[in-house]
């Protein structure tokens, strides 16, 4: 096939790929990415958390905290992972929908800030010794930035956060001053490159009686925002301007995809081409549970090489059993053949973290190009990673 260029540059064709199926992480562009937010947190005055559910592979963990402040996370296995890299020092997050009583106590270990999603969860942080937590609470906006509501944190019947009206009727009656409430957090986009919307967001919150903004120490504006130049950010600075002005709150962001998405990919081979009813199959030695957002989001990755109008087609489909293993239709200006590489771009963010081992297909070893071209293996699965997953204690102890 054509020699493949990614979007990040690299001569992808050049590379001599020890085995596949794999994930690739290129290193300069998680590089760049960290970078544009370091100068994005101290040009616009605004503390940024990576939120590790997207990809929390531990060459990147480092890189993170000697750029940004710290990790937002939500679960206990998370919050304690990132202390493991932070130790006493920086930020540790957590805001998630779910809050179990006995995980309390290892949250007040690991974390410094915590976003409540209900009043119930505020009761429960609250109940014991929570003075090195700084908390906060989650409010539902009322207002939709994101067309498809799958991806939508802010749709109508969303389980995120306090819906605005309740949390503002509760202001009039005072009925939040027993909680002790120092931040509060909105999450309200997906996949936004533009500042209108976050910046319309500050309005909002500008709109909350000021008795209660002036009490507040920080402000998360959540994630969702995938911010590429500092040129388009007129709009957000000028609104930070006028809540920094009035009540010089901290103000929070924290992306995840926006850090990791661009540096990833799946590299697959072609092991069988057959053809049923005039359609050209592909099948190919990764499987779409490799990349569930395939099957959960109907989610159509772009594949390097692949042409809109390419004159021969193929469904390219994955290994597994599950009927549904399929990527898509894909066009290509020359006919596939067994061993020819499949690369799919942009899949740096939830994908290794939701990858499983459906029908025992093992998981795609990674890897990261670093910044001299050289690959580099970070992470490989054998047998015993699968073998281990099943393990029966109740076996082992007799």
């Amino acid at each position: 096939m054509n020699s493949k260029k990614d979007n990040l540059g690299s001569d992808i064709g050049t590379i001599r790929f020890p085995e596949t199926p794999i994930f690739l992480f290129d290193e300069k562009q998680i590089l760049k990415s960290l970078n544009f937010y370091k100068s994005f947190q101290s040009e616009i005055g605004i503390k940024v958390l990576y939120s590790i559910k997207a990809l929390p592979l531990p060459f990147l963990m480092k890189e993170v905290i000697k750029r940004l402040s710290g990790f937002s996370v939500s679960s206990v296995f998370e919050a304690r992972y990132s202390r493991e890299f932070l130790r006493e020092d920086g930020v540790v997050h957590f805001v998630s929908p779910g809050l179990i009583f006995h995980e309390v106590d290892e949250i007040r270990e690991y974390c410094n800030f915590f976003t409540a999603n209900s009043f119930h969860q505020l009761k429960l942080i609250q109940e014991g010794d929570c003075k090195s937590l700084s908390v906060g609470i989650r409010i539902h906006p009322n207002i939709s930035f994101v067309s498809d509501k799958r991806y939508d944190p802010a749709r109508r019947d969303s389980k995120l956060g306090v819906q605005i009206d309740t949390f503002m009727n509760m202001l009039k009656d005072d009925g939040l001053s027993r909680y002790n409430i120092e931040g509060i957090h909105i999450h309200s986009n997906c996949e936004s490159h533009l500042a209108l919307p976050l910046s319309k967001i500050i309005s909002l919150i500008l709109t909350l009686p000021k008795k209660f903004l002036v009490t507040l120490k920080w402000i998360n504006l959540g994630g969702g925002y995938e911010f590429q130049s500092m040129k388009t950010l007129a709009p957000l600075q000028t609104a930070l301007h006028v809540l920094r002005e009035s009540y010089q709150v901290e103000v929070i962001i924290e992306p995840g995809q926006a850090i990791v998405n661009d540096a990833g990919l799946l590299v697959a081979s072609v092991i069988d081409i057959f053809e049923k009813n005039g359609e050209k199959i592909a099948v190919l030695d990764t499987t779409v549970n490799h990349l569930p957002e395939v099957f959960e989001y109907t989610y159509r990755p772009e594949v390097i090489g692949a042409v809109k109008n390419g004159l021969y087609r193929y469904q390219l489909a994955g290994r597994s059993c599950l009927a549904g293993d399929l990527f898509g239709i894909y066009r290509f200006p020359n006919p596939l053949s067994i061993n020819d590489k499949i690369i799919f771009k942009n899949v740096g963010a939830y994908s290794l973290v939701k990858a499983h081992r459906f029908n025992g297909i093992n998981l795609p070893n990674i890897y990261s190009l670093d910044t001299d071209g050289k690959l580099v293996l970070r992470r490989s699965f054998d047998y015993s990673d699968f073998k281990s997953q099943w393990k029966d204690s109740s076996i082992e102890n007799n």
